[in-house]
């Protein structure tokens, strides 16, 4: 949810219209993948490219497209909650950039490299652990 949208008191600092962030958000994820496709395809990469890598390189092309729409707000890598002090460190997350302000996520996103990485026997950890502690039942929880 987009609290500020809900706020009385919303005054947009962008181009982006009143309840509309969401939106704007999801359709940047959606035309990431053209950008993040052509730049694996760069020969000075050094492969194989981990999960963090590989959402470095997403968060790049998200931000390109953000950049290009003059939009005031960016995805960065890692989100270490400094405003409800949830578990976790989730891939990357959306924010609004203020220069003297911090501002509370917009958008937060675990990804998952899928299938699981080897060996074999992690699959099910990844997914659901042992102690819902695996890597996406712990970000639903």
């Amino acid at each position: 949810m987009i609290a500020e949208e809900f706020d009385s008191n919303y005054e947009p600092s962008s181009s982006i219209p009143k309840g509309t962030t969401l939106n704007y958000i999801l359709k940047t994820m959606k035309e990431a993948p053209v950008g993040f496709k052509k730049a694996l395809t760069n020969p000075k990469l050094i492969k194989p490219l981990n999960e963090n890598k590989l959402t470095q390189i997403l968060v790049e092309q998200i931000n390109a497209l953000l950049l290009e729409g003059g939009i005031p707000i960016l995805a960065q890598n890692q989100y270490s909650d400094v405003f409800y002090g949830s578990k976790g460190v989730p891939d990357f997350y959306f924010s609004k950039i203020e220069k003297g302000k911090v501002n509370e996520p917009l958008f937060v996103v675990e990804s998952k490299v899928l299938p699981a990485p080897p060996p074999k026997e992690r699959e099910k950890e990844y997914v659901i652990g042992d102690k819902n502690n695996g890597g996406i039942e712990r970000f639903k929880s």
